[in-house]
């Protein structure tokens, strides 16, 4: 027997409408799977999305050189893997400088 998930609702025989925060055939993939927020990327991004997967295009410097990555609900991550423009930059301890430590 075919049922919705998180508290979708069965519109059609095999067919959900899911709420907000999920999709897939049956609303069982939670669409904060594939927020390109939660990965902390720090610069620029243009994102699209359907049912199935998320695509963003994201850039360090400028638009020309952005490479587009893509996550596929059902997979949890993000491909290619997604790195950070200034990885040192998020674990700069702002009291290291009072410290006499830079």
């Amino acid at each position: 027997m075919f049922s919705c998930c998180q508290n979708g609702e069965c519109v059609y025989p095999g067919q959900c409408r899911c709420t907000k925060d999920f999709t897939g055939p049956r609303c069982q993939y939670s669409l904060s799977n594939c927020d390109i927020k939660a990965v902390g990327f720090d610069g620029g991004y243009s994102c699209k999305g359907d049912s199935r997967k998320y695509s963003c295009d994201i850039y360090c410097t400028t638009k020309e050189e952005a490479i587009t990555h893509t996550c596929f609900f059902s997979e949890d991550k993000w491909s290619p893997p997604i790195e950070l423009c200034n990885p040192d930059a998020h674990s700069f301890d702002p009291d290291a400088l009072a410290r006499g430590e830079i």
